[in-house]
């Protein structure tokens, strides 16, 4: 067992989301049996199901796989996030945050370089 909390990262294809059309519902329901299941064919993975959702829906999962399953959506997030910033940062609706005197270039916004190392050094969680 582990005694350090790490991440997987799976490489390849992305997975399907479940938020996102039907069919990629469906295919996400068939990737998540098939990742967190034990299987030795479809038949015996599906069911007497008709479906890949029927079949998804219907599994027990345990407490600890269903936390995974529910957080496996977080990196598609975060690369959702990262990507309508860089299209807002693209259409000029935000701007990088850059601190420092190269950054400013003499814009009216400077930074208080000194303000922000006390609020850095006051709170020790940052």
């Amino acid at each position: 067992l582990r005694t350090k909390a790490v991440v997987p990262v799976l490489l390849g294809a992305s997975i399907p989301r479940n938020d996102r059309s039907e069919e990629e519902y469906k295919r996400y329901c068939r990737t998540m049996l098939l990742l967190f299941t034990s299987w030795c064919s479809f038949t015996e993975l599906k069911g007497e199901h008709t479906t890949w959702h029927e079949a998804f829906e219907a599994y027990e999962f345990s407490p600890e796989l269903q936390s995974i399953i529910n957080n496996m959506n977080v990196e598609n997030e975060c690369k959702d996030a990262r990507d309508m910033h860089a299209a807002k940062v693209h259409e000029k609706c935000a701007r990088p945050y850059m601190f420092g005197s190269a950054a400013n270039n003499g814009d009216a916004e400077n930074e208080d370089v000194s303000v922000f190392d006390e609020a850095i050094f006051a709170d020790a969680s940052l």
